[in-house]
């Protein structure tokens, strides 16, 4: 299974444009460099629950409302978890 990290992406870029702040000011409050940030919103990179949970923060949004999990979970259809 593979998760498509092109929306959760997108809607960190959507958010970091509606807090009308740049990658760099979103990199520095994260403690992460701006060509990371430009890659994971880009898709191209795959950020650790660790750098979502700091980019959330930073943006003042919780983390579900970052990564739509219910989104990511339709991505994989019905399953059982157990």
């Amino acid at each position: 299974m593979t998760i498509n990290l092109k929306p959760i992406g997108k809607r960190i870029k959507e958010i970091r444009k509606l807090r009308c702040m740049i990658q760099a000011q979103l990199a520095e409050l994260t403690e992460m460099s701006d060509v990371f940030i430009s890659r994971i919103e880009t898709g191209d990179r795959m950020a650790s629950l660790t750098s979502l949970i700091k980019i959330a923060i930073a943006l003042n949004v919780t983390l579900d409302e970052l990564v739509r999990l219910d989104e990511v979970v339709e991505q994989f259809g019905d399953f059982d978890v157990f």
